[in-house]
Formats: structure tokens, sequence, C-alpha cells
């Protein structure tokens, strides 16, 4: 980099050069004595991509796949590949390679590829790369083909024929073909009645089509076509666009996780496990950099599981976030069709999960109204969901529905009806008898309970705080309970304070399993109010010594948590509330976070709240350093992203200082030093394999290059006209 001469240069890249044909041959050695060792033949690949033609490199991925036609994860890799090339890539090509690759590997899974035996977690797998699939054609424009896909993997699943169950995946798809292509409704479309219905109603002769529409045969398929999508402006799907992709899922697990990721794909806030093989393959959406949550808890906070990835119909413009949740009114139909078609796939506890996934969707669309201040929609709103909770509390399954009575209540909450929402909250809990710190989902809704009235409290009633410590206290006692009315005797703050000690004991000698989380977090809250901060947090300290992190753990991506991390967020988010509400030191929650990110840099919950945190000190440098340390001992995308995100921050404070009133930059002289480092963060970020593959960084670095442009070409202009 620092040579002068034309001569020089040349004699770099010949150096550079013979370096990779070094390399190259050690690693084609090493294959012939590993023949079946793919990551030898991976790590050749990669190097290969340095000097090699796109062609060249096509072709031997090719011969990899061949070879290894079972292992999923060379598939993906090959995906990413195919996704990546810019010279040969085309959305219907790269659409053809995922259905070649679910055919083969449901032809390997059935055991029907004689030649390459099925490797473990290959169901698992498929159900990664088939979602991969769907963003994919969102991401590049081809929702409907998306939608539909998600549509027929439905059916092909929850609705198959039990003559066709015992058949491989291929007879299966065939059996398939003739409902999909007869314009029958499908799954979420109204009038649907699934493959198994159509199916035993050909066997009987057909339905029985009642005709009010005339007999104009075009103006009759208008209609179908119409009726097909009532979620946006869509065309016929054709057998033939989605039938390669369909593959057999028999795991339970699988099959709840396929609607909730369906769900989630049209915007429904739901705990849909994304495959973390792809976590960057989805972002695309600037909403992980939000901070502006209107309903944050003390521990917890209400946030969007879709946070970094877009929905139909919600991409967003780089300038703002999305303002709103849900869709049109016909979209919003279907969604309404998908959750009642649903119940009938599912168990008792299932439906149970659905219903609560279903209110917290409608609870999402009430915070969105609140944050904007439509009062209007937020009046209407309220009354829709409301409507829902009752309608689904009233269901026999849900009566004794601990989540659901906790969703309800958070709703009433939310509308500003207190005191209904307290008496949900107590009529609840009152539903337990006295199960106390046995019952998790108890735990859960007590939290909740306190939390909501501390955050009250810090508003405006003096006696919340009380409410609060009447809660965890009744909840330590595993005795039958009583509503507020007082605040309570010392002995019993005590006995309370000596159940939670023996409770987290317990829990920590187990394991870190789920129920850590709840157990440590109503402790600490409840120390925090009848103590102090200084208490709480050694509650915390108290779980993150005892609890080491596992191999492999601190580099899991969101929406993969374990409860340690959980324990080091809630931490983070008592230390700012805490500064919130009372004069308190940085220092704590700046190495709170500092450590938590060193642990669990994949976090955009812990970058958020760091990147506002050091957004108010005037140490920049301090915070580079850091930012540097955790980006180099990692290959998490987080690290470039929010570097790049509190950079852009400061440049746009520079500019707002420069311009003054005028709205136009005064400086004599462009500002290039933010410009250039962030030009060398994005460099830096696309040069690694997981940020070339990220669509939100590519979308990020072209905002940026725009944004530089305009704004040299506005200083010309002043200069020319000085």
């Amino acid at each position: 980099m620092y040579s002068t001469s034309e001569s020089e240069m040349d004699s770099h890249r010949m150096s550079l050069k013979m370096v990779l044909e070094k390399k190259l041959s050690i690693l084609e050695r090493a294959i012939e004595s590993n023949p079946s060792c793919t990551e030898l033949k991976l790590a050749r690949l990669r190097l290969c991509a340095e000097f090699w033609e796109s062609a060249a490199l096509l072709k031997e991925w090719q011969k990899l796949i061949f070879l290894h036609p079972n292992d999923p994860q060379l598939w993906q890799k090959y995906l990413q590949f195919s996704q990546g090339q810019f010279s040969s890539f085309s959305v219907s090509k790269v659409n053809t390679i995922y259905g070649k690759c679910l055919s083969t590997l449901s032809a390997v899974h059935d055991g029907t590829m004689l030649s390459h035996p099925a490797m473990p977690g290959t169901e698992h797998s498929m159900y990664s790369i088939f979602l991969q699939q769907c963003h994919f054609l969102r991401q590049a424009g081809h929702s409907e083909k998306a939608v539909s896909l998600f549509q027929a993997i439905i059916d092909f699943t929850f609705y198959k024929p039990d003559s066709v169950k015992d058949m491989t995946t291929k007879d299966q798809v065939e059996f398939f073909e003739p409902f999909w292509d007869s314009g029958e409704p499908r799954f979420g479309e109204k009038g649907a009645k699934g493959w198994s219905s159509w199916m035993r109603q050909q066997e009987r002769g057909g339905w029985v089509v009642i005709n009010n529409l005339g007999n104009n045969p075009l103006h009759l398929y208008q209609e179908k076509l119409e009726l097909l999508h009532p979620l946006c402006s869509l065309g016929l799907i054709l057998f033939d666009d989605i039938g390669s992709s369909m593959f057999k899922i028999s795991s339970a697990e699988l099959k709840f996780q396929i609607m909730l990721s369906f769900l989630q794909f049209l915007g429904v806030p739901c705990d849909s496990r994304l495959p973390r093989t792809s976590l960057y393959l989805f972002l695309d959406n600037t909403s992980i950099f939000d901070h502006n949550f209107f309903h944050e808890r003390l521990l917890t906070s209400y946030e969007l599981p879709l946070s970094g990835i877009s929905t139909i119909g919600h991409l967003d413009t780089m300038r703002r976030g999305r303002e709103e949740i849900g869709q049109c009114k016909e979209g919003e139909c279907f969604i309404q069709n998908i959750f009642q078609s649903a119940m009938s796939c599912f168990n008792l506890e299932e439906k149970m999960k659905l219903s609560v996934v279903w209110l917290q969707y409608e609870i999402a669309k009430v915070v969105r109204c609140l944050q904007g201040k439509h009062k209007k929609k937020l009046k209407s709103q309220g009354k829709r969901s409301k409507r829902l909770a009752k309608g689904l509390l009233k269901e026999t399954m849900n009566r004794n529905s601990l989540a659901l009575w906790k969703e309800y209540a958070l709703l009433e909450w939310l509308l500003g009806n207190t005191e209904e929402a307290r008496k949900v909250f107590d009529a609840a809990i009152g539903l337990t008898g006295n199960q106390g710190l046995k019952d998790r989902t108890l735990r859960s809704l007590c939290l909740l309970y306190a939390e909501l009235e501390v955050k009250t409290g810090a508003q405006s009633e003096h006696e919340a705080d009380s409410r609060a410590v009447h809660i965890l206290t009744s909840l330590a006692e595993s005795s039958p309970y009583v509503p507020f009315k007082g605040p309570l005797p010392a002995v019993s703050i005590l006995k309370a304070r000596k159940a939670y000690e023996r409770m987290l004991e317990d829990s920590l000698k187990l394991s870190a399993d789920s129920a850590l989380v709840t157990i440590t977090a109503c402790f600490a809250l409840f120390q925090y109010l009848t103590v102090g901060i200084d208490s709480a947090v050694a509650v915390f300290l108290q779980v993150s010594e005892s609890v080491a992190p596992s191999a492999g753990e601190c580099n899991k991506p969101q929406g993969w948590w374990s409860p340690l991390q959980a324990v080091t967020v809630m931490h983070t988010n008592l230390l700012k509330y805490h500064m919130k509400v009372s004069v308190y030191p940085r220092a704590p929650l700046r190495e709170a976070l500092m450590a938590a990110l060193h642990l669990y840099p994949n976090n955009f919950t812990l970058w958020r709240a760091f990147i506002q945190f050091e957004s108010k000190s005037h140490n920049v440098s301090k915070a580079r350093r850091f930012i540097d340390s955790v980006r180099r001992a990692t290959d998490a995308l987080e690290p470039y992203l929010f570097a790049i995100q509190a950079e852009e921050e400061r440049k746009k404070l520079v500019e707002s200082v420069q311009s003054g009133d005028t709205g136009h930059v005064h400086a004599v002289i462009p500002e290039t030093g933010l410009s250039n480092r962030i030009k060398a963060l994005f460099e830096r970020g696309l040069s690694t394999e997981q940020g070339s593959h990220c669509l939100l960084f590519w979308r990020m670095y072209l905002r940026f290059v725009v944004s530089y442009i305009l704004l040299c070409i506005e200083w010309d202009k002043s200069t020319t006209s000085c």
C-alpha cells in the first residue's frame, strides 16, 4: 500500500499470487489425503475465489455439490455463493437452485437416493433452507411467490390425505399438483378447505359449483384471481413455481415453527426461531438501531421480535423505520383467516400458544398507535383488540391460561384502564391457588404486574412501589393471593426474601434453564424495591458468576438467547432505569455493557444500549477502541453495523452544527474524517463473508455513498459561487 511506482505494485501482485498458489497447492495435497473432507474443499473454493473467473468457480461448486448432495450445510454455502455472483445472478436461476436443493435433500431424507445416506438434522436444515428461499424471494420483490410457498407447504403438511401419507415425497408432490392448479382456495384464503377435503370430494365427483357470476369465462377467471391472494394484488402462481420446494415435515416442533414463521413473515410478532446460519441474509431493515420504545419496562422491554427483518409490504426507505404494524384491510382478513384455520392444526397446548401470539399481534398494533399518538385509531384498535381478547378467553381451553390473561391485562394497562388491568391481574393470580414461585408462568405474570406498577409509580402514584412489593411478596409466600390493601409488615418482606434466596440457590444447582430467568428477575426487582440498586445488582452478579457461558454460546445470534444472556440484558436494563429516576454514577452501566458485549457480540439490545449510552459521552475515542476490540475478536457483523451507526450519528451532529439555521453547510472545508472512517468500516465489513451477503449492510453502504456524493456536490457549488 506504500509503493510509489508501477513496478513495485506489479511486484506486490506477483508476490501475492505466489502466496495464493502456494496455499492452493497445500490444500490440494490435503484433499488428496482426505477426499471426503468438505471443509478442506470449501477452503479451496474460498481461496480460488481470489483469482479464478466466476464461470470456473461455478463449475467447481457444481462438482462439489454433485459429490456431496446429502450435505445441507454445503448446499447452504452453495446457495449463498449463487446469490452473491453479480455476473451470473438472476432471481429465477437462484430460485431454481433452491428447488433443486430441497428436492435433492428430500430424496436423501426419504432414502430414495441410495448412493448417499441422510445426515443428522436434515429435516431441520430443509426447514432453514425453505425459510431462506422465502426471504430471498421477498427481498427480490417476488412476494407473491414467497406467500404461495408458505401456503403450499402448510397445505402439504397439515392437510395431507391419508391415502398418500406413506408415499415418498416425490409421489406426494405429484398428487398435490392437481389440487394446487385446480384454482381452489388455498390456506388462509376465504373458503379454503384444504388438500385432503379436496381429494375426498374429487373421489366423490367434485364440488358442486353455484355460478352467480354469469357465463363469461374471462369474468370467472378474473374473479378467481382476485380471491386467490387477498394479501395484496398477486398474480397466479402455478405449481411449477413452487412444486420442487415441497418437503416432508414430521417433527411436531417444526410443524408449529413453520406456522409461526409464516405469521412472522406477514408481520405478526411471534417467537419464531430464525436459522442461525441465515440470520445475516435475512437482515434488511434499519429497525435494529431503534431504541425509542414506548413501553419499556424495568427488566424487560416490549420489543417486536421482527427487529432488522422487513415483512411483506413493509420494506423501509432507509430514511426512517417502519411506523406501522399490520397489513391493509385485505391483508388483515388474510391474517385473521390464518389464525382461525391454524387452530384446527394443533394440539391443546399449541392452540393456547397460538392464541397468545394472536393477542400479542393486536397489542403490538395498540403500541404502534400509542407511539404515533393516533387517538382515533387507538380507540378503534383498542376496541377490536379487547373484543378478540375476551373472545379468546371465553374458549374452554383458554380460561385458565395465565399467559393469555397476562396479555389481556397488559392490553388494558396500555389503553389506560389501570384499575381494570389490576382486577384482571389479581383474578389471574387467584386462579393458580398456592403455586407461588414454583409456577413459571405465574412468575412471569407477577413480574410484569410489578414492573407496570413501578413504571406507573415513577410517573404519578406514590403507593405503586408498595403495590409492586406486595405482588412479589405474595408470590414468594405460596399462599392464597389477596389483592393490595396497604403496605406489608417487615416480617412478611423478610420471609419473602428468604424464600427467594432458597429458590435461586435451588435453580442454580439444577441447571441454567429458562426458569432461572424469571426467578432472577423477580428476586432482583424485589431487592431493588426493598433494599436498593446495589442489592439487585448483587443478585445478577451471583447468577452470572455461578453460570458460566457454554462453549460457542457467546456467538449465538439474536433469537437464540441463553438464560445467562437474558439475565445480562436484565442487569443492564435495571441500571438504565435507575439512572433515569435517580442520581447514579455512569461507570457501573458502562462496565456492565462492555463486559456483556465481549460475551455476546451478536446481541442487538446490548449494542443499542451501548451506542445510546456512549452518545451522551464526550470520550469518543474510548468507545471506538472498545468497538474495535470486539470487532477484531469475533466474526459477528453487529460490531460493524453499530459502529457505523454511531459514526453516522456523530456525522449528523457535526453537519447540524455546521449548517446553522439555514440548512446549508457553511464549513470552508467539508468534514472528511468521519466520512473516511465510515467508508473504511463499510469496506472492512463487506470484505467479510457475513457482510458480503447481508442486504442491510449493502443498503446502508449505498445510502452513505449517495449522501456523501450529494454533500460534496453541494460543497463544490458553494465554493464555486464564493
